[in-house]
């Protein structure tokens, strides 16, 4: 076992064919403390995925996101009672302007999005709300 950098490397030996080769394998062996702040970053992940949504095609300038959510939230008239927590601006691989969307609760999420799925919601604005993907929190 060699350690380098707080990282254990189980170095395997075995012998090959006649020619006697000598085959060398490094496994990257993980610590129990590095398991655990994955399996927590994973949590976060997910949490934050229950509570958000993600706004799509929504054309806001840098610094105006909170608003013009807000605005487009509004314009939804959702029945249920709840807030905008945060909006981050994140990178999309298809270069479509994309806007993280997070809720106080699942209730009020789950309540604007079906808002934003009605004919005069989807009518009166070209952004789309969807649930969020594990790839798409991911950045």
């Amino acid at each position: 076992t060699v350690a380098m950098d707080d990282t254990d490397y189980i170095i395997e030996e075995g012998s090959g064919d006649i020619e006697t080769q000598t085959i060398i394998s490094v496994r990257k062996v993980k610590s129990q403390e590095s398991i655990e702040k994955s399996l927590y970053d994973l949590e976060i992940v997910a949490r934050l995925g229950d509570h958000s949504l993600l706004s799509e095609k929504l054309d806001v300038e840098d610094g105006s996101e909170f608003f013009a959510v807000q605005s487009l939230v509004n314009s939804f008239n959702v029945d249920a009672n709840g807030k905008i927590e945060r909006v981050v601006k994140i990178d999309s691989k298809k270069g479509i302007p994309t806007l993280l969307i997070q809720f106080d609760s699942t209730e009020y999420r789950d309540a604007v999005l079906k808002s934003s799925r009605s004919p005069d919601a989807r009518s009166s604005n070209s952004a789309r709300l969807r649930r969020p993907k594990v790839k798409d929190l991911k950045h």
